[in-house]
Formats: C-alpha cells, structure tokens, sequence
C-alpha cells in the first residue's frame, strides 16, 4: 500500500507538471504570436508601443521562468497551477492592450497628416483628403529580405538577434564549457601544475610573437604550434617537451591556443596591419583540427557578441556590470570598468580578426565567405547601437569587401545601396560620430568608383594575405 501511495503520488506530480508545461508552451506560443504581429508593423509606432509595455511583459516571463524552474525542481502545487494559469491570462492581456495601443497610435498619426495636408493646400483648388496608402515603402528589412531568403528575426525583452544566431551563441558558449572536461584532470590534480605551465609556455611564445616579422617567421610560428598538437618534440628552454606527456594534453593546448589567438585581437586593436599573418594561423589549424574553430568562434563570440550579430538587454536581474561584460567590457577585479574608447577600440580589433580569417589564402578554407554577407544582412535587420555598429560595419567592409564584391558581383552593389539609401538614415539617428563619418565616406567611395579596393596592408605578392582568395 505504501509503495502505491508513493507511485500514485509521483503520478500526480508528473501529471501536474504536464500541465505547468503545457501552460508554459501557450504562453510561448502567445509571445511568439505578439512578437509576430509587431514585426509585421513596418513603423515606429511598434518600437514605441513595445517601449512602453516591455518592462511589464518581461516581468512575466521572468516569473514564468521562475515559476517553471521552481516546479522541474521541486514539487508541483495548486497554486503553482494557478500562477501559471494567472501569468498566462496577464500576457494575452498585455497583448490586446499592446495592440489596441498600436492601432490608436497609427489613427492619431493618420488623422495629423490629413489635417496638415488639408492647412496646406489651397482654398481655390481643394483636394480631396488623401487616403494613406497602407503599403509604405519597402523597409531596410525588407530590401534585405529580398536579397537573403530567411529572416528569422526574434526580438524580444531581453534581447535582440534572429532565434538562429542566438542558438548559436548559447551552443557555442556551451561547446567551450564542455570542452574543457575533456582535460579536467590537469587542471584539477596539482600533480600536473608543471606540465600545465610547459604548454602554456609552448603555446603563448610563438602567439605573442607573431605580429609584423614577415611571412617566413609566421609559418615557422604555425610549424611549431603544428607540431605541439601533432605531439611532436619541442625544445623548451632545456627540456624537449611534447602534449603526448599527459593523454589530455592535446585538448588543453588546443584551448589554450584557441584563447591565445582570439585574444591577438587586442593586438590587431593597437596594430591593424598585424592581423593578416594571426588570422593564417588560425585558418590554417581550423583546416586540420575542427573541434579548433569551434573553440575560435565560442572565444570570439563571448568577447564580442555582435560578430554573430546579437545584442544582449540587461534583464531585470542582472547588474550594469554583468550586462557590461555579457557585451564584451573589460572589468577587473576590482570592479574598474575599462573606457568606452578602449572598449571601441578593443572591437574593432577582434571584429578585425574575425573578419580576416574568412579571406586569408590557407589551403583549405573552413571559414566561408558567406558568413560576412550574412553578417551584414543580419546586423541590418537589428537596430543599430552608437558607434559599434559603424566601426564593426566598416571593419567588416574594410577586410571582406573586396572578396565580397568578386564572389557577389551585383548582388554586392545591391547590399552597398542599401546600405548608403537606408541603413545610413537610420544609423544616423543614433551615431554621428567618427565611426559613422568614417563608414558613411567608406560606402559613399565604393558606390561611386564601382569597385573595393583590398585592404592597405596586402600586396601581390602576400601568400597569407588573402589575395589569391578567389
């Protein structure tokens, strides 16, 4: 009896969570609806409603979270039932009130214009009032639409990106974390504190000395790091060293090297031209080891979210300093934050690098191309942000524009029109600074010679600068 008091019991906790999920799903599935509706809006009235209204609908979906969480993790009430029952009720309300708002705004906004142009015309020639023709002219989102085929945009409360960028995010932030349970036991045992310290050393020498010393000097760098992960011998000071030392060796140095080669962008930050012979190395070890680039991208996406593109909100229960760093601030530990200059700087640099990788001229090439027109695209259809935007815009251009323009031909020039006829409009209202002085005299330049030049800093004769790309 006493074990079918207990099975009977789990059965109604299941059943009860069933229906917490089930609840949970509609009030998904109405989210998804609302946000649905209000990308159709073509205007600001949209933005403006969802402005107002956001901070209420976010606190219900993070009492819905919560309340979800709360249930996986324990035991399911009636009143949790209820809760949900209530949370779900409170959005489909903030969904009528938030529509409602929508269309009073769109009427007030018609009924202006019709009294404007009615002052202005003349009294000896009345026209008749003018209807509003509901189909306004195409938007930036639209003209990019019809050159790119899926725009999946997900905007929400918190967040701004398309769902498929920030599923990568999240899967490339967890492959890193994962990753490093491939070699647990080193850095977990201090019995292996010396072997660590070797492949740190065997990994950070050549890195740090890569930039700016010719082509020769930086495979010879790449054979020695080449080397190191094929377990090779290395000479080390005194010692002849090799990963194969520790069977979870080569996992550890292919994350240490991955980490060490993302973070030359802050050196490609100081020394933009030292950004061709980091981006080969990494190009050229991507090509052999794969589980390497998903390492480079998880350590390029957490410094600089907008390479996807997404743009991480602050949620109502984080900090200024959490959400600083979740968008790539340095902080130390005494809580400094570093300057919005450096910060800026410190983007382009990483953005630069990122860029890079796609077009250097390495035997096999695992970064494609297409991933920069994709960036583009997707960065267009987010509302921009003061200077990053811009500066990573203009990295982006600066690096794979020309290989862009050879691989798209007209296509390219379509997105350069865009871009010069919609995007700068749009981007002005927030930036006027240099960066967007910069990019706007950048598009301006290319849209009237027809053409994009190859970055300065790569000559002819370059094997590892991406001039051979194509």
């Amino acid at each position: 009896k006493k074990e079918e008091s207990i099975q009977k019991q789990q059965e109604k906790e299941k059943s009860d969570l069933d229906i917490i999920l089930k609840i949970e799903k509609k009030f998904n599935d109405e989210y998804e609806i609302l946000l649905e509706k209000f990308r159709c809006f073509k205007d600001s009235f949209a933005q403006e409603v969802f402005t107002e209204h956001g901070n209420e609908v976010m606190i219900l979906i993070h009492n819905m979270e919560n309340l979800v969480f709360k249930c996986k993790c324990e035991s399911v009430s009636s009143d949790d039932i209820t809760n949900a029952q209530d949370l779900l009720a409170n959005l489909q309300k903030h969904s009528t009130v938030m529509l409602d708002a929508y269309v009073s705004k769109v009427k007030q906004n018609e009924l202006k214009e019709r009294e404007l142009k009615c002052k202005t015309e003349s009294k000896l020639t009345p026209a008749p009032v003018p209807i509003i023709d509901p189909e306004t002219e195409k938007s930036v989102i639209e003209k990019i639409a019809a050159i790119r085929s899926e725009n999946d945009n997900c905007y929400s409360v918190y967040e701004i990106g398309t769902k498929t960028n920030w599923k990568k995010w999240e899967q490339y932030k967890a492959y890193v974390e994962n990753f490093k349970t491939c070699y647990i036991q080193l850095t977990t045992n201090t019995a292996f504190k010396k072997f660590c310290f070797d492949c740190r050393k065997a990994v950070n020498l050549p890195v740090n000395s890569l930039a700016g010393k010719g082509e020769d000097d930086t495979k010879d760098k790449l054979n020695k790091l080449e080397t190191l992960l094929a377990g090779g011998s290395l000479q080390l000071g005194n010692i002849d060293f090799s990963s194969r030392q520790h069977p979870q060796g080569l996992p550890f140095c292919l994350d240490l090297l991955a980490k060490s080669l993302v973070k030359q962008g802050d050196v490609v930050a100081s020394n933009p031209d030292s950004v061709f012979p980091v981006a080969y190395v990494i190009a050229s070890i991507w090509a052999k080891y794969p589980d390497f680039g998903k390492l480079v991208l998880g350590y390029f996406y957490t410094k600089c979210p907008f390479l996807l593109p997404i743009q991480p909100k602050q949620k109502l229960d984080s900090t200024e300093v959490e959400y600083l760093r979740s968008v790539g601030y340095d902080i130390s530990s005494s809580g400094v934050i570093e300057s919005e200059q450096l910060y800026l700087k410190r983007m382009c640099g990483i953005a630069r690098l990122y860029f890079a990788v796609m077009v250097v001229n390495c035997k096999d090439r695992p970064f494609p191309i297409d991933t920069a027109w994709n960036w583009i695209a997707d960065t267009l259809n987010i509302a921009p942000k003061t200077d990053i935007t811009a500066s990573l815009m203009l990295q982006c251009l600066e690096i794979t524009g020309h290989h862009q323009m050879i691989f798209y031909k007209k296509q390219f020039f379509k997105m350069i029109s865009v871009l010069i006829n919609d995007y700068l409009p749009v981007l002005n209202k927030v930036d006027r600074g240099g960066p967007f002085s910069r990019l706007k005299l950048f598009l301006l330049h290319a849209a009237e010679k027809g053409t994009i030049d190859p970055p300065d800093c790569i000559t002819a004769k370059d094997t590892i600068s991406g001039s051979d790309y194509f």
